[in-house]
């Protein structure tokens, strides 16, 4: 995979996350469902909030590490 394709991966996890972790709003207005005696609206949002990490752990690992450039004489004013 190429840098941008992971980048642009990253984004989406990030997007997708952010928009799966909404609906729980609508768990709250629906009634009390349990599961375990959990609330779903919590174990939804706990799924969601460790399919993130996971996604970003997984993405990190492919994505290359940037190699410090030197410095060039126009950095340092002499």
């Amino acid at each position: 995979m190429t840098r941008r394709k992971i980048i642009g991966a990253a984004l989406f996890v990030t997007l997708f996350g952010t928009a799966a972790i909404m609906p729980p709003l609508l768990f709250v207005a629906g009634g009390n469902m349990d599961l375990l005696g959990i609330p779903v609206a919590m174990v939804y949002v706990f799924t969601i909030w460790i399919l993130m990490i996971v996604g970003a752990v997984v993405l990190a690992r492919y994505l290359p590490h940037d190699e410090p450039t030197p410095p060039t004489r126009q950095d340092h004013p002499s």
